[in-house]
This record gives C-alpha cells, structure tokens and sequence, in this order.
C-alpha cells in the first residue's frame, strides 16, 4: 500500500511537523569528579570510562580513572594506582579483549612537556599494566581528542601533535591500530591534523574525521574525511556544502569538539568545540551532509562524549565550559523510546504445522519507518501484515475460515492491510505521536483447505530517535 494511504488510514496520525532538537540534560549524580578537561575516555556499551585529563591552563595532570553508568561516577583507580598523570591522551575501550587502552599524552609523569609513546591497558581483574611493545609504537603525541573501536581491527587513532625520537615536533597523518598485541601503522596518508574528531561507522564499513587544526595551530579546518576501512585509504568527502561552525564565525571550522555515533539513526553528532571562539552548537552528519540539530547546548570542548549503549543515550563528562574547567555530566537524545512487544498468542499452519513469527529491526519512533517482518512462512501461503490502533476480544478464525485450526485467531481491529511478508510505513515527525501505542499481527492464508494462521501480537508504542 502506498505509505500516504498508510498513513491516513490510521486515525491515530496527521500532518508531520518539524524535525526535533533534542535537549541537553545535565545530570545530577551524587559523586562527581573533579573539574578536568583533555580526558581519555570510552565506552564498553554498558559504562562511560575517563581517566587523566587537566584542571585549568597549568596542565596539572592526574591519572584517577573514572566510570559512569548513567547514573552513578565510580572511581575506579586512585591516584598512585594508575599509569601516571597525563593530558590528552589516546582513549578507547577494546570490546572485544575488556581493556580501556590508554596511549601517550602530555604532561606524563607530572612533567609539562613530555610526550610518551606508552601503552596501557586497564580492567577490573589485572589493573593497570603497562603493555608497551619493544619496538613498533608511535611516535609520543597528544591532542589526538579520541581513539575508536573498531570490532574485528581494535583501537584506532589518528593524527595528533607528536614528538620524534630527536625532540621534534611536527603534526601527525598517521592512522595507527593497536591489535592488543601491537601496533601497527594503517596509512599515512590522511590529513595532517590535531584536535580532529573521529567516529566508527559499522554498516558503512568506515571511520568519518571531522574539524580538527592544521599544522598551523591557527588554521582551523571544516574538513570531512573517509577512512576506508577495507582498502585502507582516506577520501576528503564533498558534503553538501555545510560544515559544522560556531557562528561567529561562519568561515572557520570547529577544534576540540566532542563527538558519537548513534547507531539507530546511522548519524555521526558533533557538539561544542572552538571555531573563532566557544561554540554551543550540535550538528548531524547522515553521510551527505551536515544540519544544525541545536544550538541550546553550553559552549563546551576537550571532552570526551560517547554513545552508550545501555543507555540509548549521547553523554559527555567533564570538559572545558566557558573557558574554565568543569565536572558537569550531560547527555543528550530522547526522553521517550520506542518499543516493540510480542503478546497475545500464534498458532500453526494446518498443513505444514509451521508458526511464522513476527520482528521489527528498527525502534518505532516518529520521523522514522515503522518495519515489520514476517519470518518462518509456509511456502505457497499469502502473508498479510495487519497494522491498527485499537485491540480486540480474540476471534477465532474459524468464523471466516472453516479449515483454522482451534486456537487461531484474530487480536486486533486492522486499519492497514499490506498483501507482503516486509511492511514498511513512515510515520511523521508530530511530537504528539510520541507514546502513540499501535497494534500489528501477521496472517497467513492457505487457499487450498482454505484456513488462515496468526502471529502473535505486537504492541508497538512510538518514540524519539
């Protein structure tokens, strides 16, 4: 059926309205750490892990290491306990092996100016260990502004402002990957760049790098790049002519931004940061192009922010806020989530005693598709997807189908009858959608007895993405 006929045949939904801006949240957990800011942080999906970063413009470092579970700061390590002070190290969390990895970073050992090439790695059982190969490593840098996890390589990180063997400085185009074993260079072929934000996308098979400062630490760049994970080499990409900036100045990119990948909208954001002066802004990258989702944020940069899986949620912990050092945490994404429930009952198919099932492989929400599946089908059968806004008293389908089997029946008052296994409708951006309950169950005729077999019934409730 056509996905306007869709629409209007649920009485339940109207006219779209304009996209939403997600809010900001700062959030009140009990304990807090300290005012910091250039932290290395990551995620295991589950906890938000921060370790080092400074307070205020004397790069004094500290080496506690922090977690959040989205409601909670936990210290972990205390000070003593840890791989040393350090400022803008490499951070990223190895799912795959359970360690946070940490990598260089300045004001090591509580000595402004030193740059190490060291590896650690943390986790609950062993602790800190240092994990630095013989030989291999890179060069000491930081100002990196964050590593990335990639299933099936390990860490990833980028760029920075390093120093060789010989004490000189110069800013990296080095991709390098740390397997848990060693490290190992990628390309060097990317741009030269500090301060650059870097994320992982999964189904595109690549690593999108915004912003960041040139080797002029002045030249501050509104560069998109494309790491290809497969080949291996890096692509500046040709948006649709908008770049994330602060607006004051329209013409400079962002430094020292934040940024996550949100994996159900597919889109990499990007917040706060410094283009001319301290921006507040929150962009949106869908793979083409940048939009402007928000402007109501705080101007904040040199913080880490991640994606949280458990949490369904953006979050940033301590950062730069206004030029001073703060130990706010906030997050960012919807309020109200979307869900997809199976009750009711299913029954078989007379003939080849099959039960077809019934999924959704995206969150209902609004501005989005609402999909459904039907799976385990009885070849030769027709499969109709019954979408409503109301239940029913169970009826059987013996009152229509003679040949039904006894506990088949139907659960729901349908207002969309789609004749295919894969149903797929839009639903609009109105936030008074949001909470929105609609019903949905898959049906199979056999022609031959004739008799019909159910699904079990979906309970779909509209959210936020």
């Amino acid at each position: 059926m056509n996905a306007l006929l869709k629409v209007a045949a649920l009485s339940g939904l109207a006219a779209a309205a304009n996209a939403q801006a997600f809010n900001w949240t700062l959030e009140t957990p009990a304990t807090s750490p300290g005012a910091r800011e250039r932290t290395a942080t990551g995620t295991d999906g589950t906890l938000y892990y921060m370790y080092g970063g400074q307070t205020g413009a004397a790069f004094a470092g500290n080496d506690e290491l922090w977690t959040y579970d989205g409601t909670t700061w936990t210290m972990r390590t205390a000070s003593g306990a840890s791989a040393g002070t350090r400022v803008g190290a490499v951070g990223a969390y190895d799912v795959a092996r359970g360690k946070f990895v940490v990598f260089g970073g300045n004001n090591t050992n509580g000595v402004s100016g030193t740059h190490d090439n060291d590896t650690w790695e943390w986790d609950a059982t062993n602790g800190w260990v240092n994990v630095t190969p013989a030989t291999g490593s890179p060069d000491g840098r930081w100002l990196v502004n964050n590593g990335v996890y990639v299933p099936g390589f390990g860490v990833i990180f980028h760029g920075g402002a390093a120093w060789d063997a010989t004490g000189t400085s110069y800013k990296s185009n080095e991709t390098w990957l740390w397997t848990g074993g060693g490290w190992a260079l990628l390309s060097n072929t990317g741009p030269t760049i500090q301060n650059a934000m870097m994320e992982h996308r999964p189904n595109q098979g690549d690593l999108i790098l915004h912003g960041g400062q040139s080797f002029n630490p002045n030249g501050t760049l509104g560069e998109t790049w494309q790491f290809d994970l497969t080949t291996g080499s890096w692509t500046q990409l040709a948006t649709g002519g908008t770049t994330p900036f602060n607006s004051s100045n329209p013409a400079q990119g962002l430094f020292a931004s934040m940024s996550y990948y949100n994996p159900l909208t597919e889109m990499m954001i990007v917040h706060g940061g410094n283009g001319g002066s301290a921006s507040n802004k929150t962009w949106e990258f869908n793979g083409t192009d940048w939009t402007e989702i928000s402007s109501n944020g705080v101007s904040c940069r040199n913080g880490g922010m991640h994606w949280i899986a458990a949490l369904n949620k953006g979050v940033y912990g301590p950062c730069n806020e206004f030029n001073g050092t703060k130990n706010r945490t906030r997050t960012h994404g919807p309020q109200t989530w979307g869900s997809f429930t199976m009750m009711g009952s299913d029954c078989p198919v007379a003939s080849s005693g099959m039960t077809a099932a019934m999924s959704s492989p995206t969150m209902p929400a609004i501005g989005a598709n609402l999909d459904i599946n039907l799976t385990n089908l009885t070849p030769g059968n027709l499969p109709i997807v019954l979408v409503g806004t109301a239940t029913i008293p169970p009826l059987s389908m013996n009152t229509i189908f003679a040949g039904s089997g006894p506990t088949c029946s139907l659960q729901m008052s349908p207002l969309v009858i789609d004749l295919a296994p894969n149903f797929s409708m839009a639903i609009p951006n109105n936030p008074s959608f949001i909470g929105l309950v609609l019903y949905a169950q898959g049906v199979q005729l056999e022609g031959i007895i004739p008799s019909a077999a159910n699904t079990k019934l979906a309970a779909i409730t509209l959210g936020e993405l």
